[in-house]
């Protein structure tokens, strides 16, 4: 890959159009390559391929077999989070390149999602979660952003044999419902895919209670409104406040927490959202 230093000073002065400006943002952020790499760490040793061949031996091994779970080495699991760190990143910066960037690479993204996400809900369930409850913190913020207002990336959800992705996802180990920490990571990702797309929603409602998206949402709302109004009280209060703040925090600004779902799905679109998942379609 060439070097980045001079990939910027060209950036000025190629004329960027609109229609190539996405593909060109693409090109010089090199993110195509990550799709590639991520489908090569995810291979398996043949060894581990669950294919029909071992069934004709005795059962005792078979069971011991299905027994010990594949697992991957800490490295990849580190490396697949990386890559993922990087995507999410680009989200952030241009979720419309992004999720052209998603499209096109659809049947890459599904193969990749249908191993890593029952991958990372075994392990953590078997506690032997190491590495893997961080990989899945970036592929549920993946998820979430690929899907985010993106029709097309939404159904992707419901292909391929049963369990789908999207079952897989209301599947998830009960903590991932339970504990608010991790409550805050699945549940904008679950309204990300299925919002505005009654099938993704008919399937999810299928697997879990609508009602905790519909609590949830509420009283983000809720809490969310409040925190406006206090802000609009406390800006000038902020102003005199910020002189000694700034001193303690690196930069003067706070570290955003990209898991919250303000930061994961428009809060003009809430109350919509509220309104979806209250109405039960028949």
């Amino acid at each position: 890959s060439h070097s980045h230093s001079h990939g910027h000073s060209h950036s000025q002065t190629v004329t960027v159009t609109p229609q190539n400006q996405k593909l060109h943002y693409l090109k010089e952020t090199g993110i195509a390559g990550i799709m590639p790499l991520m489908a090569y760490l995810t291979i398996r040793p043949p060894t581990t391929r669950s294919n029909g061949k071992y069934d004709k031996k005795s059962h005792s091994k078979k069971s011991k077999k299905v027994k010990k779970s594949f697992t991957y080495p800490e490295l990849i699991l580190a490396l697949l989070s990386s890559c993922l760190r990087v995507l999410n990143n680009v989200a952030r910066l241009q979720i419309s390149a992004f999720q052209e960037f998603g499209s096109e690479y659809q049947m890459e993204i599904l193969h990749l999602l249908r191993i890593l996400l029952p991958y990372c809900a075994t392990h953590i369930q078997s506690g032997d979660n190491n590495h893997v409850e961080g990989l899945l913190e970036q592929l549920l913020l993946f998820m979430g952003y690929f899907t985010l207002m993106n029709r097309k990336n939404q159904d992707l959800f419901r292909w391929g044999k049963v369990p789908t992705l999207m079952q897989q996802l209301c599947n998830l180990p009960f903590a991932y419902f339970s504990n608010a920490e991790k409550k805050e990571l699945l549940f904008p990702t679950l309204i990300c895919v299925t919002f505005d797309n009654s099938p993704n929603k008919e399937l999810m409602l299928r697997e879990l209670n609508g009602k905790i998206l519909m609590t949830y949402l509420s009283q983000k709302h809720e809490q969310y409104s409040k925190a406006m109004r206090s802000k609009h009280e406390t800006t000038s209060k902020q102003a005199r406040d910020l002189k000694t703040s700034a001193k303690h925090k690196p930069g003067g600004r706070e570290a955003i927490d990209y898991r919250k779902l303000e930061h994961r799905f428009p809060a003009e679109q809430w109350e919509v959202a509220v309104e979806f998942y209250s109405k039960q379609e028949s």
